[in-house]
């Protein structure tokens, strides 16, 4: 079996060496006498255009690429934002940036030059000398605003992420993700086991990343004779709880990894309110699904594995669930053609980066179900506009 070539430790340290450039981990680059990676000026490849002269230059261009060149800036800003309560600082009424630096406990010039920062991105509003106010992205920012939004901030500027978004030029020659060449372990093993810190930031991110449609999906959910629903990498457990809270006579188990479940809601917890009608199950969908329920519930889950292994699942959780138990999807379908909004897109690219996953169409996922042994038999779109419900049936 192929050896993964796992980087040296340094490579992934905060400090300490220069990490590997692309050649190291690539050697079939081209090479000099000396050993040095020979690259082209992409302006002198056959077929390349020429440059335009200054007078034609497209200013509005130039500052395009200004912003692309350092698009990592706005993140770390905001996500500076996050991490100092500067959003919760703020109040209804513009709020003078001297007094910000107190409430936070900043440097005021520091804070000063900060908040000029996020007001050019659009976080926050400057609308006065040293005068800031909320904006409808800022207030999404808050501790108080359900949807754990900063966790989604802080996820994009972990280390992992950045360090592996290095490699997207390589991972698009080679057509599948360099994650596991790069960490040493493919991606949910790492997370697990070597950066415990950033799996807890991508689950409190993805939980609260798709925790705006949850009301949406209780609604929609017709429950009145199920007896027991099953939740599939539910995480935390916010959607189960909604549905539990929602729904009296039901009782709930969620299904997720040991190390999820250690972060799981209070309420579900034993001791909890809901505890009694609440049984939290440690195990891996991917190998095998051995509970028993009416309905089962996998959201925002699929789109992060490969197609085997969603065809995998799928007919783990149709065996568990027989020809009577309506087994629901919840996830991104492309729009016919693949065109999409542009979150859909940053996130189909990024699950190629990470684990070979992608986002698919309503045709990618009819034939994912029929491979499982399963039918869809209805697709409703959810308030968000971003995911869709799907219903599946075993044969």
């Amino acid at each position: 079996m192929k050896r993964s070539r796992r980087l040296p430790r340094h490579h992934l340290s905060e400090g300490g060496k220069t990490p590997p450039k692309l050649s190291d981990l690539f050697p079939s680059e081209p090479r000099g006498a000396a050993g040095q990676a020979i690259r082209t000026d992409p302006r002198q490849r056959e077929g390349a255009g020429k440059m335009t002269s200054s007078e034609n230059i497209d200013k509005t261009a130039v500052l395009g690429i200004l912003r692309l060149g350092f698009g990592c800036a706005p993140a770390a800003f905001t996500e500076a934002g996050v991490e100092l309560g500067l959003f919760d600082a703020m109040t209804e009424e513009p709020v003078h940036a001297n007094e910000l630096a107190t409430a936070v406990k900043a440097d005021p010039d520091a804070l000063k030059r900060l908040l000029r920062a996020l007001a050019f991105t659009g976080v926050v509003e400057r609308v006065g000398p040293d005068l800031y106010a909320h904006t409808p992205l800022s207030r999404q920012l808050r501790t108080d605003v359900p949807g754990d939004n900063g966790y989604l901030i802080r996820w994009g500027m972990t280390r992992v992420m950045n360090e592996i978004m290095r490699y997207t030029a390589e991972t698009v020659r080679k057509g599948s993700t360099l994650f596991e060449e790069v960490f040493g372990k493919p991606f949910y093993d790492y997370l697990s086991q070597d950066d415990i810190e950033a799996g807890n930031i991508f689950n409190r991110a993805m939980i609260g990343n798709s925790g705006r449609v949850s009301s949406d999906i209780v609604g929609k959910l017709d429950l009145a004779h199920a007896q027991t629903l099953v939740e599939i990498g539910g995480g935390r457990g916010r959607l189960i709880k909604e549905i539990l809270e929602e729904n009296p006579h039901l009782r709930g188990v969620l299904l997720d990894l040991e190390y999820v479940l250690d972060d799981v809601l209070t309420e579900l917890r034993p001791g909890g309110a809901l505890a009694p009608r609440a049984r939290l199950v440690p195990g891996d969908a991917r190998k095998s699904v051995d509970v028993k329920g009416d309905v089962y519930i996998l959201k925002n889950v699929l789109h992060m594995w490969d197609d085997q292994t969603v065809v995998d699942t799928l007919r783990n959780v149709a065996e568990a669930a027989g020809p009577n138990a309506p087994i629901y999807v919840i996830d991104v379908v492309l729009e016919t053609g693949g065109e999409t909004d542009d979150a859909s897109s940053y996130m189909d690219m990024l699950m190629l980066l990470i684990m070979d996953a992608k986002e698919r169409s309503i045709g990618e996922w009819t034939s994912l179900f029929d491979q499982a042994g399963l039918d869809i038999v209805s697709q409703t779109r959810l308030s968000d506009g971003h995911l869709t419900m799907l219903e599946g049936r075993a044969r």
